[in-house]
Order: structure tokens, then sequence, then C-alpha cells
């Protein structure tokens, strides 16, 4: 087995990636088939090891019918920066106009902008400032923890 990112990766450093995905039965109606999770190095335990955040809301659904499994995050951006996914044509776009703004804000704006069907996950003023604790949060106000907002 090969190993991505080594353990001893800082979480915070460009090496480390971020794992966001849905499991096989999202959106089949499936009682609690509903949830994402985002797997990545702690930032807060020793050692630096692998934790999750779960969530719940509908953006399992929307990256299930979208025709996504998962997504990796990785590398690092020199400017505040957000994955827009429609369908097949997935984008990085500027997020400088959110930068500051809480989750509900942030999230509100995402959807002004870009369409009452999409649905935001955003990381708001603690993740931006890299609180070891910080959480993603989705636009209907669920939130995976665990410090993956940093």
């Amino acid at each position: 087995m090969v190993q991505v990112v080594p353990l001893e990766t800082h979480p915070y450093d460009e090496a480390s990636k971020v794992v966001l995905a849905v499991g096989p039965l999202t959106g089949s109606g499936v009682p609690c088939s509903g949830r994402a999770n985002m797997s990545f190095l702690s930032s807060w335990s020793k050692g630096f090891s692998i934790v999750d955040g779960h969530m719940g809301g509908h953006i399992a659904h929307a990256i299930k019918y979208a025709g996504y499994d998962a997504v990796i995050f990785e590398g690092k951006s020199d400017k505040p920066v957000y994955l827009k996914i429609d369908d097949d044509k997935v984008t990085i776009e500027d997020a400088s106009h959110l930068w500051g703004k809480g989750t509900f804000e942030a999230n509100k704006t995402l959807i002004d902008e870009n369409g009452p069907d999409f649905d935001s996950v955003s990381i708001g003023q603690a993740g931006e400032n890299l609180v070891n604790m910080s959480c993603v949060v989705t636009s209907r106000g669920n939130a995976g923890g665990g410090g993956v907002g940093g």
C-alpha cells in the first residue's frame, strides 16, 4: 500500500490532503445515507493522526448527483478560493470577497451568486485563522468538525 501523505506531514502543509467523500448509497433514499465525510490529518491531536468530520445537509446529495463519490483537496492557493462543481464542469473560483465573513453569510453569498440549486460549505473566520478545532458549515447549518475548517 502506498502512503500518500506521511503522518509526519503537518496538517497545514501544502502536501497534506483533505478527502471529501460520500457513500455508495448517497442519494438513493436509503435512511442515513445522506452524510458526507471529510478525512484529513488532525491539527490538534498528537502525531497528526487521521481524523474525520461528518456532516449532514444536502451537500452529499449535491456531490453525488453531480457524478462524484469523492473530491481530494491538495496544494495551497496564494489567495482565498473555492471549488465549484457544476456537474462535469469543475473550476477553482476566487473567494476573496468571502474572506472575513461568517459561514452563514459566506454560504448565502455563494448561493446568491450561483443559484438556488447550488449548495455550499464554508470555513468561516475560524478556518481562515487556522483554529485547530474549526469546522466547515453547510448552507443548511450542518457542520463537519475535528479541525477540518483550518
